[in-house]
């Protein structure tokens, strides 16, 4: 009888280590690119993504299907990052990171792209830090409306409104701006 008990547990655990490295593979490369927006660099991106898997095997028995998995995922991600700051005490701001390379493009092209970036990178700033929250997890974690409602405590329809709420005030700002040639000042929200 314990012979079959050792060999059903040793069951259990080859599917749970098969489920783990799906789910990772699935979700590694979202997960590492919310957790570099957050915190901007890659060295630390790496370390925190590696913790955040770590936490998700050591609690993997805590999880049931019938959630979904990305959003206790990022959960898990957002306190990381919330350690990762109180340890550090002090916050990247967002126009720190993100210049996509532009290999192969003319220069002018390049000093456009930077500038535009710079642009947008000083609206989203100027967000208060739900706002940019909200944008990280859709944009940088590619996370569908629903799962990002379950991180945060909202409903769907609150979630989604919220987020094309903060796009259309980004997106009168943006266009201010391109108007005037200058930096513009994100409108007022909600």
């Amino acid at each position: 009888m314990e012979i079959l008990r050792n060999k059903h547990r040793a069951r259990i655990a080859q599917n749970a280590a098969t489920t783990l490295s799906v789910l990772y593979r699935r979700h590694i490369e979202g997960l590492y690119r919310y957790i570099y927006w957050r915190v901007g660099n890659a060295e630390d991106a790496e370390d925190l993504s590696s913790q955040v898997f770590l936490d998700v095997i050591d609690s993997f028995h805590r999880y049931h299907e019938q959630n979904k998995f990305a959003s206790w995922l990022f959960t898990i991600a957002r306190r990381a990052v919330a350690d990762y700051y109180r340890r550090r005490r002090d916050d990247l701001p967002l126009d720190q990171s993100r210049a996509l390379s532009l290999e192969g493009n003319p220069v002018l092209n390049q000093i456009i792209h930077n500038e535009s970036l710079q642009q947008l990178a000083h609206l989203i700033s100027q967000l208060d830090g739900e706002d940019r929250e909200l944008l990280h997890l859709r944009f940088a974690a590619d996370l569908r409306f629903s799962d990002i409602a379950i991180i945060v405590g909202r409903s769907e329809a609150a979630t989604k409104m919220a987020i094309y709420r903060i796009l259309r005030r980004l997106r009168i700002a943006w266009e201010e701006s391109s108007e005037r040639g200058k930096r513009h000042e994100l409108p007022p929200g909600h």
